[in-house]
């Protein structure tokens, strides 16, 4: 008996993560598209400017490097914000940001 149930639990585990990683997806596209986020310049030496159209003053954003590692996080506080990472080695990094409306990913180059 116990050789016909481990099949079907590992069918409904597969079908609970499947529609989990759909209602993920569903929840980041409607972020995109409520939430704008340009990275400018990008690749950077290391100074850029985040350009958002989030109104929202409770915005954070996460700065990753290549092995996930958190290299840099800070709130917010306007539209258009310059930050200076410029003492991060040469790559390519993800930017999350995060706020209310949800979060979108962007990825930065960093080219010194």
């Amino acid at each position: 008996m116990k050789k016909f149930l481990l099949p079907l639990l590992f069918v409904c585990v597969a079908q609970v993560k499947a529609q989990t990683d759909v209602a993920t997806k569903l929840l980041i596209a409607d972020a995109d598209k409520n939430m704008a986020v340009n990275i400018i310049p990008n690749p950077s030496n290391g100074n850029f400017i985040i350009e958002t159209n989030n109104n929202q003053k409770k915005s954070m954003f996460f700065l990753f490097d290549a092995n996930g590692k958190l290299v840099l996080n800070q709130f917010i506080s306007e539209s258009k914000m310059s930050i200076d990472v410029s003492n991060l080695r040469e790559g390519a990094y993800s930017l999350n940001l995060v706020s209310n409306e949800g979060t979108v990913t962007k990825k930065l180059v960093i080219a010194k």
